[in-house]
């Protein structure tokens, strides 16, 4: 019941994927070799995609200022080719106007040229009119001033166009120019990383250090149920020493008796203490007294050393 309810909780489940990832982290880090290797790494990664950030924002930002630049050299083209078109129609016009102008003079001049032969006549011819091919001619130059500028207006958009894309392909040249050289960086650090480990004779395995980690763990646990039976062999330890000074008193105790033993056979075979007591109360008066006293002495002492050699004393 506790692990269904543990299992319905999403904090465990988020506890869980933190845990994970923080072990693929880890042992990505174990991989590269080492903490600052990977710092390095990650950095190398972080500043590589930013500079490709840029570069795509910049190409998204060139790009509209591309199709505007070819918008405004649209419209130029539109308004001069509307420009030139009217300047072309107006001079036509007034080509034609010219045309009739002078038609019309010319024939005007032959209808003098005629009053001329009249002897005393002089009257002077009338000149053309021009203005149609001046307008013609206002007309082409105006058309390659336009053209002119047309061109200049086009060649700095070229221009501009052309810095963008250099600029751009700058950036990239840098972008992979300083990646390489992040690379190279990492590449030989993590060289001499190796080379130390080489010279140590040192490496961090992960899965070898995971799995001796679960050893110390089941051994930990074993540890546990020997510091539990530790703790019992104190407790034998207490009792067996009870017993021992338990047996030390015993053991002294039937030393003792054993001495005791020892003492009685001695004494009862070797120096028994033999005591006489043999009151007189008589009075001695001749040497035959003494003589019956003496007798009486012996007679004592072997009774008593009879009795004391059958365990009895007094």
């Amino acid at each position: 019941a506790l692990i269904a309810t543990m299992l319905s909780n999403p904090v465990l489940w988020i506890a869980l994927a933190i845990g994970v990832l923080i072990g693929m982290i880890y042992k990505w880090v174990k991989s590269v070799g080492g903490l600052e290797i990977a710092w390095k790494i990650a950095m190398n990664g972080i500043l590589t995609a930013w500079d490709w950030v840029k570069i795509g924002f910049f190409t998204g930002v060139y790009w509209v200022l591309d199709l505007w630049d070819k918008l405004k050299l649209g419209i130029m083209k539109t308004s001069v080719a509307i420009q030139n078109f009217m300047g072309d129609m107006k001079a036509a016009v007034l080509s034609i106007l010219q045309d009739m102008v002078n038609d019309a003079i010319g024939i005007i001049n032959d209808f003098i040229n005629i009053l001329n032969k009249i002897p005393g006549v002089s009257i002077d011819t009338i000149q053309k009119v021009t203005f149609g091919t001046t307008a013609q001619m206002e007309n082409d130059a105006a058309k390659r001033a336009r053209e002119a500028d047309l061109q200049n207006f086009k060649n700095d958009i070229e221009a501009a166009r052309a810095a963008r894309d250099a600029a751009l392909s700058q950036m990239k040249l840098d972008a992979i120019t300083a990646t390489a050289q992040r690379q190279a960086e990492i590449n030989a650090m993590r060289a001499e990383t190796a080379a130390k480990e080489d010279n140590t004779g040192f490496s961090f395995d992960y899965d070898n250090r995971m799995n001796n980690i679960a050893d110390i763990a089941g051994n930990t646990a074993k540890m546990a149920d020997i510091a539990g039976n530790t703790a019992k062999m104190a407790d034998i330890a207490g009792n067996t020493a009870k017993m021992a000074d338990s047996m030390d008193a015993t053991e002294e105790e039937l030393k003792y008796l054993r001495d005791i033993a020892e003492q009685e056979v001695i004494n009862r075979f070797t120096t028994a203490e033999i005591k006489v007591e043999m009151p007189v109360n008589a009075s001695i008066n001749s040497e035959l007294d003494i003589d019956g006293i003496v007798a009486h002495l012996e007679d004592k002492v072997y009774e008593t050393m009879v009795i004391a050699a059958e365990g009895v004393h007094e």
